[in-house]
C-alpha cells in the first residue's frame, strides 16, 4: 500500500539453486539482497500466497 491506497502488480518469482557468486542489489527499488535457507524464508514472508508458493518450491529442490 501507499498513501493508503492498494498498489496492483505483478509479481514474478523464479527459483534458483545458488552456486557461488556475490549478489548486488539493482539500483532502484531494492535495498537489500540475501540468500536464504528455504527453511528460513516462509518466517520472512508476510502474504500466505507467498508462504504456500516457497513450500511447494521447497519440494521440487529437494
Amino acid at each position: 500500500m501507499a498513501g493508503g491506497k492498494r498498489i496492483h502488480k505483478t509479481v514474478h518469482h523464479f527459483l534458483f539453486r545458488e552456486v557461488g557468486g556475490t549478489l548486488q542489489a539493482q539500483i532502484t527499488e531494492v535495498d537489500e539482497v540475501a540468500w536464504f535457507p528455504l527453511t528460513e524464508i516462509i518466517e520472512k514472508l508476510a502474504y500466505p500466497d507467498e508462504k504456500k508458493l516457497i513450500a511447494r518450491s521447497g519440494e521440487l529442490v529437494l
